[in-house]
């Protein structure tokens, strides 16, 4: 019941790495196979560019809620947009 979304867009920019213990080998660098392993990834060359948080009240009214962000991790833009869903 609550329109409250900060805690899906915190829980999408997490950016906490794995331990090394626990990162799969899959033939890349290891510090690489670190990098790609959080929630949010902070990069030049590749990384999270955008979040999406949809969510859709009983009453058929649905919210998209996207943040876009640079590749330092800064956000750039936001936009919120709202809709009724037909049956």
């Amino acid at each position: 019941g609550s329109d409250d979304v900060a805690p899906l867009f915190a829980a999408l920019a997490d950016a906490t790495l794995a331990p090394d213990h626990a990162l799969p080998d899959t033939g890349i660098p290891r510090a690489r196979e670190r990098m790609l392993s959080s929630s949010f990834i902070v990069s030049d060359q590749y990384g999270t560019r955008c979040s999406t948080v949809l969510t859709i009240d009983r009453a058929g009214h649905a919210h998209v809620h996207e943040r876009s962000f640079a590749p330092s991790g800064a956000t750039t833009n936001e936009i919120v947009e709202d809709f009724a869903l037909r049956p």
